[in-house]
């Protein structure tokens, strides 16, 4: 089940899924924006799940409660463009090998498009770390990762066409994002207070 939050850019939303799905997923929009997506047409399998307003992990988090039991989660940015052809499907079924897997993404080698089995979010409890707003998430997905020995998926390609790739304008979007420094100071002590026990749950 893919969870792809977007806000203020409903034509990203539609280049998006213009790209073509073949895996259900699910809209994530808030409740003072949604307006904006009237006339964005959902690919096959996939809804609308309207929120209040919040920041980026806890969004991906409470969407979790709507969506429970899946096999598998992934995480989509409305500013994503897949490459790949049948990219998403490629992604599902190379988890039989693994629990937890990511496409190359033109920016940066991060993990911004992380795609997981559904034991291994529920065993974290969350799809994204709650103790971050925004920034640093990749950072937690790629400890977990590493730590679970998992590798990139080198045959697809996700683009990431971010604003510091030079790939779009700043909008309103990216401008209301929440602090690094708080979230960068999150990240730290949560390194030291839980990812300790965390590695230890994973057996890793």
């Amino acid at each position: 089940m893919w969870l792809l939050p977007s806000r203020g850019r409903p034509q990203l939303a539609k280049r998006l899924f213009d790209k073509g799905f073949k895996t259900p997923g699910v809209l994530i929009l808030d409740e003072d924006d949604v307006g904006n997506y009237a006339k964005i047409n959902l690919p096959e399998g996939w809804k609308v799940l309207v929120l209040e307003r919040m920041f980026l992990s806890g969004k991906m988090n409470t969407a979790l409660e709507y969506v429970p039991g899946c096999d598998w989660y992934g995480g989509l940015n409305d500013d994503h463009m897949p490459i790949t052809e049948d990219w998403d499907l490629k992604l599902v079924e190379a988890l039989k090998d693994r629990p937890f897997v990511w496409p190359k993404d033109n920016y940066g080698n991060r993990i911004s498009t992380p795609v997981m089995r559904g034991e291994l979010v529920r065993t974290l409890g969350w799809f994204c770390c709650p103790a971050m707003n925004h920034f640093y998430l990749d950072d937690v997905h790629e400890l977990i990762a590493e730590c679970l020995g998992c590798l990139r998926l080198e045959s697809v390609t996700v683009s990431h066409e971010h604003v510091n790739a030079g790939r779009m304008t700043a909008d309103t979007t990216y401008r209301e994002r929440p602090s690094n420094e708080k979230d960068r100071q999150a990240f730290l002590k949560w390194c030291r207070d839980d990812w300790p026990g965390i590695r230890e749950k994973l057996g890793c």
